[in-house]
């Protein structure tokens, strides 16, 4: 089966980031994207974009993939609303389990979980389907179509949470550090735009020095720490205040927050 036609069911920053990697790496033409958006104002936003959108859900029943993109107490209600559709339907939808979302038998039903780089073709993204055997083809086709936007792979369920934990929140979490690089650098007497620009690029190079390399990050960060120059001092001391740690509790709170705990304190602080 060759994916020609996409629809979404929500049409969220995630929706749009992924819509926009089909069409720029995936082969999809744009004219053949239908995006169902609830919100008035953001369909008149995704409309701007030349995005084609709807406000019904059901427009989408016929197309090859529907990928739905809505909040967990709404997903099941409006897959309800498709019937007996034969699209490929692919929820995006995190910590909700296929158990919970296989309402109806003839439904070819597969989870996902990517994150905002589809819309440049460097995502991850994780996918996962039942033992039904027309969902494990499913699963194939959608893994296929994803690994045209960056890296994909099927996993077991079990497994989703903790990877939604790194994949999903772990954008945010790299963003994050790249916000506090360009920050300090700005402190240290650079232009905004150069602190900007530096902390990108360092870290996009230090993705690609790891994705070039088979040694451990431990390894090839050893090769930058040189004697006992100003970079062993600074690792020294984001060891000693708490990354690793402050890490590993960010990563154990979003799959807290998968399982239903209580959500974290608001985040504080500023941005350059």
């Amino acid at each position: 089966m060759e994916v020609r036609r996409v629809g979404f069911i929500g049409g969220g920053v995630i929706a749009e980031a992924l819509a926009t990697g089909l069409v720029e790496k995936g082969g999809i033409k744009k004219d053949d994207i239908l995006i169902s958006e609830q919100s008035a104002s953001r369909r008149e936003y995704l409309a701007k974009g030349d995005w084609k959108v709807t406000s019904e859900n059901k427009d989408t029943a016929e197309f090859d993939v529907i990928f739905i993109s809505l909040k967990q107490d709404e997903v099941a209600q409006e897959l309800k609303k498709l019937g007996n559709t034969t699209s490929i339907l692919v929820s995006l939808v995190a910590g909700v389990t296929l158990r919970t979302l296989d309402l109806n038998s003839q439904w070819k039903l597969v989870r996902a979980i990517t994150n905002l780089n589809a819309q440049n073709g460097s995502a991850v993204t994780a996918i996962c389907s039942n033992a039904i055997k027309s969902n494990a083809k499913a699963a194939e086709l959608v893994n296929e179509l994803m690994s045209k936007l960056g890296k994909a792979l099927v996993v077991k369920e079990e497994e989703m949470n903790a990877i939604t934990a790194v994949i999903g929140s772990g954008v945010a979490y790299s963003l994050m550090f790249i916000e506090a690089l360009a920050e300090e650098g700005i402190m240290q007497g650079l232009s905004r735009d150069v602190a900007k620009m530096v902390a990108e690029q360092t870290v996009l190079g230090a993705a690609q020095l790891m994705q070039g390399s088979e040694d451990h990050p431990a390894k090839l960060r050893d090769d930058v720490e040189v004697g006992k120059g100003s970079t062993l001092v600074g690792v020294r001391t984001l060891e000693c205040k708490g990354l690793r740690e402050a890490l590993h509790a960010a990563v154990e709170a979003s799959d807290e927050q998968l399982h239903g705990k209580p959500e974290p304190p608001n985040r504080s602080g500023y941005r350059y």
